[in-house]
């Protein structure tokens, strides 16, 4: 991805956040890998540079140990440069977007800098000197930090009774190791402390023997033990202010309608199965069948955002909470997913053309339908006949998709879900 579409990437920042814990318990669940929002937005930041971790370690650690100061950053921009950090493809349905959104300076361009302006490789360097290299080497923001990390070997025995009534003992040495990281991000432009994190992680490994205590080697080096803790505090530190993949879970409702528990049940079971396309169509059936049922429509928004076409899924969002208000995590919903479709709208904007997910047209819901235009507050009539002056036999929302029985010249003859007929003036409904 192109540098120049990094600010309206972290756009993010509020954005695709799993609901997980907003429908809680509801009913069942899939799982999709989905974009999520970094912590931190930075905004008008294409290219970085990682100084050096200062190394806060104690003095034995920091002479005889290794010097992870300098591995952090390499790790970090490991991380950085990954198209899609933490996608699964076998779980991601909605239309890729790549991650590696910062152009990050290499470790060599900066050493020569701090050689030229006789800096120390290995010394601290505070905000204003991180302003005045980041100048020097074309950036928008300078990351920067320190870390420290400590280990301890434990010993200890366990007494084992054997069949024979013999008692054996098991020795045991396990290796802890706390490993912890701070960091800032500094605009080179204004000095301005753009962001600050802190990470901390602890990697242990257990040894055991029946003939005494196992020796210090036989459990993982400290070295190796950091260097698994950082490589996990690097992940974090990027996730703070770059977008990444996440495979979560998207919740559903429960349906409860009698005619419509088996069609649900099964279109859960292909949905758990992966076949996106599939469960779809067959929760568009149930809603085509009962268009004022939230609980249908709320599904089929969730189906929508978990492929990444959140104008869709706010429209059944709507439609779920104007049918139920008083549900919170409707409300919540439709919020949400009006934030996720003014990202996509950025996008757009300025050239970067998202396409829509297309489920696959192949598979059957029920006849062509007619959307009824107009906003989920509003109401329509539908008349008995076809003029506007006759019997008015019903007032529909907005963004409600009808079976179309018959089409003629200004009129819909539309199916409702009371099972009854009538007719949509076609000035009020958008063929589909």
């Amino acid at each position: 991805m192109k540098t120049s579409h990094l600010s309206l990437f972290l756009l993010l920042t509020f954005f695709l956040l799993p609901r997980l814990g907003q429908c809680q318990l509801f009913g069942p669940s899939f799982s999709a890998c989905v974009l999520k929002a970094p912590t931190k937005r930075l905004e008008d930041v294409q290219k970085i540079a990682i100084l050096k971790f200062d190394n806060e370690s104690n003095f034995i650690i920091r002479k005889l140990g290794a010097d992870f100061g300098d591995r952090l950053p390499d790790f970090m921009t490991a991380e950085l440069i990954k198209d899609y950090r933490g996608a699964v493809e076998r779980k991601i349905y909605m239309n890729k977007i790549p991650t590696n959104v910062f152009s990050v300076v290499e470790r060599n361009q900066i050493d020569i800098i701090l050689q030229e302006q006789g800096l120390s490789v290995s010394g601290a360097i505070d905000e204003s000197k991180a302003v005045d290299i980041g100048k020097l080497l074309g950036v928008d923001a300078m990351v920067l930090g320190a870390l420290s990390y400590n280990y301890e070997d434990e010993t200890y025995t366990r007494d084992s009774k054997k069949k024979d009534g013999t008692v054996e003992v098991t020795y045991y040495r396990n290796r802890k190791l706390n490993a912890s990281a701070s960091m800032k991000i500094v605009s080179v432009q204004t000095g301005e402390i753009l962001g600050t994190t802190n990470e901390r992680v602890s990697k242990t490994d257990l040894a055991s023997s029946k003939k005494g205590y196992p020796g210090t080697s036989a459990v993982k080096s400290p070295e190796s033990l950091a260097e698994n803790a950082y490589k996990d505090i690097a992940l974090k530190l990027v996730n703070y202010f770059a977008p990444y993949y996440e495979t979560t879970a998207i919740n559903l409702r429960k349906v409860k309608f009698k005619d419509f528990k088996k069609d649900a049940k099964e279109a859960n079971k292909l949905l758990q199965q992966g076949d996106i396309d599939k469960g779809y169509a067959m929760y568009k059936t149930i809603y085509d069948a009962d268009s004022y049922n939230p609980i249908a429509a709320y599904n089929l928004g969730a189906i929508h955002e978990a492929v990444g076409n959140f104008k869709e899924a706010k429209k059944y969002y709507d439609i779920a909470y104007q049918l139920e208000s008083d549900t919170k995590a409707f409300e919540k919903a439709s919020q949400d997913a009006q934030e996720y479709a003014d990202m996509m709208a950025d996008f757009e904007a300025v050239g970067i053309n998202i396409e829509p997910y297309e489920f696959d047209k192949s598979e059957k819901t029920l006849a062509d339908q007619v959307e009824v235009k107009g906003s989920s507050s509003s109401r329509i009539a539908i008349f008995s006949a076809p003029d506007n002056k006759s019997e008015v036999l019903a007032k529909v929302p907005g963004g409600v998709d009808l079976p179309i029985i018959e089409k003629m010249k200004g009129w819909y003859k539309v199916r409702m879900i009371t099972g009854a007929e009538g007719y949509l003036p076609e000035k009020d409904g958008k063929e589909k």
